[in-house]
């Protein structure tokens, strides 16, 4: 992961980490989505990158945001919808999921514009 968020940088681009959601699988898999995160965290501190931490989002959510089958987000409405951004929505997943992925890349956008026009 390194090699690639260094990659990136060497592009002039910035990378954004993101951590992984919940496994609900079983304990042995919420150990190693615990681990990863960390290890993602670390790295986003070391290279001072912007993170989206999707897992911090989830964890207040009702089974943690994750479908019945602990594995995938969950989905809102019978349709489907992975992107209902009410207040009975935001309770899913997906479109969590969704929100905060436009927020993280609204604050990268912000910040970096606002470094563009303080040069």
């Amino acid at each position: 992961m390194d090699t690639v968020v260094e990659r990136i940088l060497a592009h002039g681009s910035i990378p954004v980490l993101s951590t992984l959601p919940p496994n609900l699988i079983d304990a042995e898999h919420a150990e190693a989505v615990f681990e990863r995160n960390r290890v993602l965290l670390q790295l986003a501190d070391k290279r001072r990158i912007p993170v989206w931490n999707y897992w911090r989002a989830l964890r207040d959510l009702l089974n943690q945001g994750m479908s019945p089958d602990g594995l995938h987000p969950s989905i809102c409405c019978p349709d489907g919808g992975t992107a209902v951004f009410t207040a009975e929505g935001l309770q899913h997943g997906f479109s969590m999921r969704n929100l905060t992925a436009l927020l993280v890349l609204d604050e990268v956008y912000s910040v970096v514009l606002s470094e563009t026009f303080q040069e």
